[in-house]
């Protein structure tokens, strides 16, 4: 299928920090040309919000408790602590490497 023949016009969703203020919202909509690809920063506006800080320190508890397990070599107990923090952010890095670690750990004899 090729998506320039398809219609004249195309829908662009949302606006962005440099765009007019009745445009800043993930429901705002406005027309394009299909072979007019110069959206530059009007565009790419999303919804986010900073987590409360109650959130990051559960996190920083979590991964604290883990190494405390980790250096007791009580990996399953390590993997335990570790849950929580990964339940409130399961892309976290650091806590990935955290589980990846303790996995290795209980592989060895």
């Amino acid at each position: 299928m090729d998506l320039l023949t398809l219609g004249e016009k195309r829908v662009i969703r949302g606006g962005s920090w440099v765009a007019p203020e009745g445009s800043v919202r993930s429901t705002h909509r406005f027309w394009n040309h299909p072979l007019n690809n110069s959206y530059g920063v009007g565009l790419g506006f999303r919804c986010a919000k900073t987590a409360p800080p109650e959130i990051d320190q559960r996190i920083k508890e979590a991964s604290i408790l883990t190494y405390v397990e980790m250096g007791r070599k009580r990996f399953a107990e390590a993997r335990h602590a570790l849950a929580p923090g990964l339940a409130l952010d399961p892309k976290n890095t650091e806590l990935l490497e955290l589980r990846q670690l303790i996995e290795q750990s209980m592989q060895r004899p």
